[in-house]
């Protein structure tokens, strides 16, 4: 019987071929037994002959393209641990940040970002404060990151619509960013339920890590998903 295929395609500005070896490094980890890895391909090797192949029991991997890297073992990834806010340092902050913004004073670090007690998350350009928090909360730990994980708040802007918004999950970021997740789009007008400074900056981290989480949930659906379906046509 023929494995089941999983067809991956990464958009990376990397041409030399190595994102997309490790894209299958991180994969192979956690792919069910019977399970192939096919075509793992940057945006820009989609033309050339970059077909790569992978029992995801034994981990060998063929690679047919001329100067690309020996495969490498990938730190493993645990689809099952989970993303965490830690409410009291998280709101800590966010009052720090605001009592610096009320002073006039210089928030501290370099990607703090900037907002008052009155601060709207929804206004113009205050997509990029949004972005920062989320950024700033995940890389000095408010928000716990499971091993080999990251998490962006994206914004997607709109002609006349305000623009939407949605969360970004990287699988593998520790040793290359090679998976990328999204959460489903929402409208940037739906950010937060008419909250300002501190409680909306909370709200944020908190659907941060919520919709992070059911990114996660997906994924491990449909490995699951897929894991049974090859069972049952072995049957």
């Amino acid at each position: 019987m023929e494995p089941a295929k999983l067809t991956v395609h990464v958009e990376a500005d990397e041409t030399d071929g190595a994102a997309a070896q490790e894209v299958y490094d991180v994969l192979a980890t956690h792919l069910p037994a019977g399970m192939t890895v096919v075509n793992v391909a940057t945006e820009d090797e989609l033309s050339g002959p970059s077909a790569r192949t992978a029992n995801a029991a034994t981990g060998t991997i063929t690679a047919q393209r001329g100067d690309e890297p020996a495969a490498r073992t990938a730190p493993p990834v645990n689809l099952a641990a989970r993303f965490t806010l830690d409410d009291a340092a998280a709101r800590g902050y966010v009052e720090s940040v605001i009592a610096a913004y009320d002073e006039d004073e210089s928030p501290g670090d370099d990607d703090t970002p900037r907002f008052g007690a009155d601060w709207e998350p929804r206004g113009y350009y205050e997509e990029t404060t949004v972005t920062r928090l989320v950024r700033y909360a995940a890389d000095h730990g408010l928000i716990g990151r499971p091993a080999g994980m990251d998490v962006d708040f994206v914004y997607v802007a709109g002609a006349s619509d305000g623009g939407s918004y949605h969360f970004a999950v990287d699988v593998g970021h520790d040793f290359v960013s090679q998976v990328t997740l999204t959460s489903w789009p929402s409208e940037m007008r739906k950010l937060v339920d008419d909250e300002t400074g501190a409680d909306a900056a909370m709200s944020i981290l908190g659907e941060a890590v919520t919709r992070a989480n059911r990114v996660l949930d997906r994924l491990a659906e449909l490995i699951a998903d897929q894991a049974a379906a090859i069972a049952a046509a072995a049957a």
